[in-house]
């Protein structure tokens, strides 16, 4: 289990990637929707995520949905706030209680808050990796989300 210094510093990461991957879809002339999908899902599924770990209704569904390209900028804004509430409220107390939440099959589960934080940093980075795909092969120029590039303030 991570201590809530070292998730505050991947909290501050995320931050980082979820900005920059977003920003790269603006390097695409017409993104496809295949593209905007999963950069709606990746925002979606942090507030979603988020939402459980602080015990309130999340503001989107977690569907699989084409947006336009001006509705990512907002969803990107809204859970990058939700990350930096986290990061205020969080200690190793917090990280160590359990969340109870229903899933998108209705299905109720009971993991960790730092056990859910950590599902949904890695859930981020295989996002991230999917944008940064379609970016390169729709012409655009992907951002380097790289953990260790960002620890070097590459």
């Amino acid at each position: 289990m991570r201590t809530s210094d070292e998730l505050l510093q991947q909290l501050a990461f995320e931050v980082w990637a979820d900005r920059a991957q977003v920003a790269s879809i603006g390097s695409v002339e017409a993104p496809s929707d295949q593209l905007l999908a999963i950069a709606w899902h990746l925002l979606a599924a942090a507030e979603n995520w988020l939402a459980r770990v602080q015990g309130r209704a999340p503001s989107v569904s977690l569907d699989w949905r084409t947006p336009p390209r001006d509705a990512l900028p907002p969803l990107l804004e809204q859970v990058c706030d939700r990350f930096v509430a986290i990061a205020r409220e969080v200690d190793d107390a917090r990280l160590n209680a359990p969340v109870r939440y229903t899933n998108s099959q209705g299905v109720v589960y009971e993991n960790l808050a730092g056990d859910v934080l950590e599902h949904l940093m890695l859930h981020g980075a295989e996002h991230r990796g999917q944008i940064a795909l379609e970016v390169g092969r729709q012409g655009g120029q992907p951002a380097e989300t790289e953990y260790i590039f960002w620890l070097r303030g590459d």
